[in-house]
């Protein structure tokens, strides 16, 4: 029997509705949003990929900008907003009144963090208000997390305390929120390996995602072949879902049919078809939320133009789980492979 979880690739078909507006070529209102508040960052990760960017453009969406952008959301009907960022989302002065927001108007939210900026008065709400919450944690150690984050100041024993503070609050409560963590690898941090997993099943969150350092900074190829061996010989040890992206390919397929269903807004305001986009020197922006709003931009001449101006041989780059999506969508609704009005 399939697994309903979070993870299975067929809840694309709740949106059955959406799919055939796009099969008919018509981009649909937005299932979910994926936002930056900010590229700032109260860590500075050596690999990371916006270090450059970010010396050079200290940028965050205006507080007047967070809310205007919000009522365009539920306008457009979203039903979720991922708070995500080159930076660090949790530290932009008005995210929390951002979160009572989205809360008080039935708009869930998931946020990709850092896990040190929490505060503990608001722990209830991220709760209530979150799908997931995913912490971007590359250590077992205080020692290795300041080499691999290198925060100005230590804060490995805050952000497992906030882990801790949001699964036994969660628990409590009984709420419908994963928590997880996602572990970069390098040749500074593989040897904590099965100490993450350990710290994970400790801290009891839902799975544990290990993926390599890409680019200039790349894990070598030693490394990565180790770090896989023991991952896959730990996964059979823990009842934690553990997760690795070391070895999958990329796949070239046909042009992405399902990226509409979700919206992405950089901190500078840039509006992308998606988040792979943004490093496409502009030919898949749409617009700006600066310069135009966003719910005029959404559905607008350019964002048709932009859709239909993909090529395939740029998505083939990256793996991608709209691709899963877009497997579904012509298995079921396109080829019929489910039979499904027999039912």
């Amino acid at each position: 029997m399939t697994a309903i979880t979070p993870f299975n690739k067929l809840k694309i078909i709740a949106h059955s509705d959406k799919i055939h507006e796009l099969l008919h070529g018509k981009i649909p209102a937005p299932v979910r949003i994926v936002l930056e508040p900010t590229n700032l960052c109260n860590h500075n990760c050596f690999f990371c990929g916006y270090t450059n960017f970010r010396n050079e453009n200290k940028v965050f969406l205006s507080t007047e900008k967070l809310f205007e952008l919000a009522e365009d959301f539920k306008k457009l009907g979203v039903k979720s907003v991922s708070l995500v960022g080159g930076g660090e989302p949790m530290i932009h002065p008005a995210i929390y009144d951002l979160i009572h927001w989205f809360h008080k108007n039935d708009i869930l939210i998931s946020i990709t963090t850092n896990g040190s900026a929490f505060k503990d008065s608001e722990i209830d709400t991220i709760v209530r208000a979150s799908t997931y919450i995913r912490v971007s944690l590359n250590a077992a150690s205080v020692e290795t997390h300041n080499i691999i984050n290198a925060p100005k100041s230590s804060q490995f024993e805050r952000i497992i305390s906030n882990i801790e503070k949001l699964r036994r609050h969660r628990d409590e409560i009984g709420a419908n929120m994963l928590i997880g963590i996602r572990n970069a690898i390098h040749d500074k941090n593989a040897h904590e390996i099965e100490d993450m997993i350990s710290l994970a099943e400790k801290l009891k969150v839902d799975y544990i995602m290990f993926a390599a350092v890409l680019w200039e900074f790349a894990a070598s190829k030693n490394i990565i072949d180790t770090a896989h061996k023991k991952i896959e010989e730990l996964k059979k040890k823990t009842h934690i879902k553990i997760s690795h992206s070391f070895y999958k390919k990329p796949q070239k397929t046909p042009k992405c049919i399902s990226n509409p269903l979700i919206g992405t807004i950089s901190a500078n305001g840039d509006m992308y078809l998606c988040g792979f986009m943004d490093h496409a020197d502009g030919a898949y922006r749409i617009g700006n939320v600066n310069e135009e709003r966003f719910i005029d931009l959404w559905g607008s001449r350019k964002h048709y133009e932009v859709y239909d101006s993909q090529d395939p041989e740029y998505c083939a780059k990256y793996t991608c789980k709209m691709k899963e999506y877009d497997e579904v969508i012509r298995d079921v609704f396109v080829r019929d492979k489910m039979h499904i009005y027999s039912i």
